[in-house]
């Protein structure tokens, strides 16, 4: 795994495909959770722009943060706020017969998850 954290819940990113055009990166992620005594798991792919990954990245563990795909239908958000600091994630995906499918997951996050998402993204090596 290129990106792996497991608290709140499992999430991974592997690269799949680059483009040099518009500086971005085809992620294959898969989303995992076992809570409320029930499972899902996601597998999808979306393009990030790289400039957007360097700005989460950059601000992950500082200030809110939030990773979104160039269209617009995924996104990781980590919310630090006076009270409570909150991981989000956000999926959509629209058929061309119309059919849509949405979901979604928050979850409370304390230091030593902030920490582990955090490093995870440290350790991914960029080549841009």
């Amino acid at each position: 795994m290129d990106i792996e954290f497991s608290r709140p819940i499992r999430i991974s990113l592997d690269v799949v495909e680059t483009d040099e055009r518009l500086p971005s990166v085809k992620f294959k992620f898969e989303v995992e959770s076992n809570a409320f005594s029930e499972s899902f798991l996601y597998r999808g792919e979306v393009w990030i722009a790289c400039k957007d990954f360097d700005i989460f990245n950059h601000s992950l563990g500082r200030i809110s943060c939030h990773l979104t795909s160039l269209d617009g239908l995924f996104s990781l958000e980590i919310v630090q706020g006076s009270s409570r600091d909150v991981l989000r994630w956000f999926r959509r995906k629209e058929s061309v017969f119309g059919a849509v499918a949405e979901m979604k997951y928050e979850s409370s996050l304390d230091s030593d998850d902030i920490s582990a998402i955090k490093s995870s993204f440290d350790s991914f090596s960029k080549w841009w």
